[in-house]
């Protein structure tokens, strides 16, 4: 077997290295190896992008928000008005003291319309229809002079059509608009309760039971019901089923701030004159 000798392998002048080399032992030469290890690593991580830091979870009242309306928006949006099966009790008893208010302010209703819609449209088609009806009957008015003041109130019958009906207050010398409007015109009713389902568009002079009888589809009363008041079975539509007109608001919302402010005023005056004291509870009690 022949003698292996091991010699210097020539270098390359472009190549770094140590021609002189020493021998070392085998521990310092695993050392340094794992040292040219652990630095070729460290200078390729400068090429790598650094790493995100880890997003904080946003605390306070501000998130909360944020987080409630990632919540609503991530729900189906539902919007529009909610379906009603009768006038509630509430809307009931405010109808009657605001038209009872505009009463007492002198605009007492004079002409009673009822409003249906063509055969074949949907419960809005039709409502829209019978509101559009009416908001032309309010532009007559208001082309001659005369104020758009009144109530509309929409029902529609179990199994039956939806349609409106009106108390509007119209002065004797603009009830030609009104005649003009209407496809039949009763000068004298006196069935007022009769039933003319073969006109679209009727109208008559208003009676003192009227409003009694547009609210008839309220909630029923149950064994208080008193027999005289009428009542109807309704089937539900979306939307509201009583509204008055813009002017009648304006009206009715004026009345109310004169009597809250009255009504603040009275005390002060009863407390320093025992006779308004004595006229007030005899008011209360009254």
């Amino acid at each position: 077997m022949t003698e292996q000798v091991l010699t210097r392998a020539e270098c390359l002048l472009s190549e770094k290295g140590n021609l002189d080399q020493e021998p070392i032992s085998i521990h310092d030469a695993v050392s340094g190896i794992v040292g040219h290890l652990y630095v070729g690593q460290k200078e390729t991580c400068v090429d790598i992008a650094p790493v995100p830091r880890p997003t904080q979870r946003a605390s306070g009242k501000g998130a909360r928000g944020r987080r409630r309306k990632q919540k609503r928006q991530a729900k189906s949006r539902r919007g529009g008005w909610t379906s009603a099966k009768c006038i509630s009790r509430e809307l009931f008893h405010e109808t009657r003291a605001k038209a009872g208010l505009l009463s007492f302010l002198g605009y007492r209703f004079t002409v009673f319309l009822t409003a249906r819609a063509p055969l074949g449209l949907t419960d809005g088609q039709a409502k829209r229809h019978v509101t559009r009806s009416f908001a032309r009957l309010g532009q007559a008015l208001e082309r001659k002079g005369h104020g758009y003041i009144g109530l509309n109130v929409y029902e529609k019958p179990f199994n039956g059509l939806l349609h409106g009906h009106a108390l509007l207050h119209v002065r004797r010398e603009c009830l030609a608009a009104v005649k003009r409007w209407a496809d039949r015109f009763d000068e004298h009713p006196a069935r007022p309760y009769e039933q003319v389902e073969s006109v679209a568009l009727h109208a008559r002079p208003a009676v003192r039971s009227d409003l009694a009888y547009i609210l008839k589809q309220r909630q029923f009363n149950g064994p208080c019901e008193r027999p005289s008041q009428p009542w109807q079975r309704s089937e539900s539509f979306a939307g509201t089923r009583v509204s008055f007109t813009k002017m009648a608001r304006a009206i009715i919302e004026k009345a109310e701030r004169q009597l809250s402010k009255s009504k603040s005023a009275v005390p002060h005056l009863a407390a320093s004159n025992p006779v308004a004291r004595r006229v007030l509870e005899l008011a209360r009690a009254a």
